[in-house]
């Protein structure tokens, strides 16, 4: 599938070829592999799809590269017309001397929304893993940006064997906006499972640098599962007339929840209802930016009866915490 143009590449890290990626076809379709006399269905979603031009001349030599079972196609059980396809293709060049390439992945856009094109992909990319194949890998150009987006959610990390082509993935990135990590797939790419390639270092004194690193690394795996990033902080400070923090309340809203990671007040404020105001006031906002659930956790020495009086519910509780204190667990649905 190479062009003139060099495109896109992605590999299926080899530490995930234990774990092919599930298949899930959606309600009303049928995933199956090619018949003879799947021809003319083809040709007409491959121009919808955007390739016009392709007839029995043009399928031929792609035949010969198709692995056994290897053209997957998805049909609408209705119609029966062939709304998506891939095809597992061996792939034989200087970068890839013996490959297994996922091709010509195509969807009908009358069915979009429905993650055909992960499905056949899917199928496809567990089949090459079937196959004994250890690289495997996919062509795109840079436009395909909801292609793109489906096979890093799927699992295929970019492939930048050039300073040019990490430059233009940065692009492709800063469109999808999508965290934009070299390092981590560099990394993957070289890594080799054998016994005794990595290190372990246990430490109580990380480097806030790494600790910073697992968590853009965990939010980028979130994120592709997730699909949108809205994280956004929540704190309310109280102040005296010094300026002094006297009380506050600290969280996060993402996903549609309010999660609560502390609420303190000075000892000679408590009693007087600012703790109230404060829960008050945080979950107006949360409310406010689209939250309708509120989660927490508190000590039994830190009056649990206090949130239960505001109409959250203990769901969780765990002991045993100092010897003798209990962890409560609660939440709260927003009206």
């Amino acid at each position: 599938m190479n062009t003139s143009d060099p495109q896109l590449q992605m590999i299926w890290p080899e530490h995930r070829l234990s774990s092919p990626p599930p298949i899930h076809v959606p309600h009303g379709y049928r995933l199956r592999t090619y018949r003879p006399g799947d021809e003319s269905g083809y040709y007409r979603l491959m121009e919808l799809a955007g390739w016009p031009d392709w007839d029995d001349a043009r399928l031929q030599p792609w035949l010969a590269r198709i692995l056994p079972d290897g053209w997957f196609v998805l049909t609408d059980e209705t119609s029966g017309q062939i709304v998506a396809s891939a095809m597992g293709l061996h792939d034989h060049s200087d970068l890839h001397p013996f490959g297994g390439e996922l091709g010509w992945v195509a969807a009908d856009p009358a069915h979009t929304g429905k993650g055909l094109g992960a499905v056949v992909s899917a199928a496809v990319t567990a089949r090459l893993i079937r196959a004994g194949y250890r690289d495997i890998h996919l062509y795109s150009e840079p436009w395909r940006l909801a292609g793109l987006k489906t096979y890093l959610k799927l699992g295929y990390i970019p492939f930048m064997p050039t300073a040019e082509m990490a430059e233009r993935w940065r692009a492709v990135f800063t469109q999808l906006q999508w965290p934009f990590t070299p390092e981590l797939w560099g990394r993957l790419v070289r890594a080799q499972t054998a016994e005794g390639e990595f290190s372990f270092s246990l430490t109580d004194q990380p480097d806030a640098g790494d600790v910073q690193y697992l968590g853009g690394q965990l939010s980028a795996y979130n994120l592709g599962h997730a699909g949108y990033s809205d994280a956004r902080p929540l704190a309310i400070f109280i102040r005296d007339t010094d300026g002094q923090i006297v009380g506050g309340l600290q969280g996060w809203t993402y996903w549609d929840w309010f999660a609560i990671d502390l609420l303190w007040l000075a000892e000679e404020i408590r009693g007087r209802g600012y703790g109230s105001t404060l829960l008050r006031m945080a979950e107006n906002e949360a409310a406010a930016r689209g939250c309708g659930r509120v989660l927490l956790d508190t000590f039994s020495f830190q009056s649990p009866a206090f949130y239960q009086k505001h109409g959250y519910e203990v769901f969780g509780v765990l002991d045993g915490f100092a010897a003798k204190h209990r962890r409560y667990y609660l939440c709260k649905i927003l009206t």
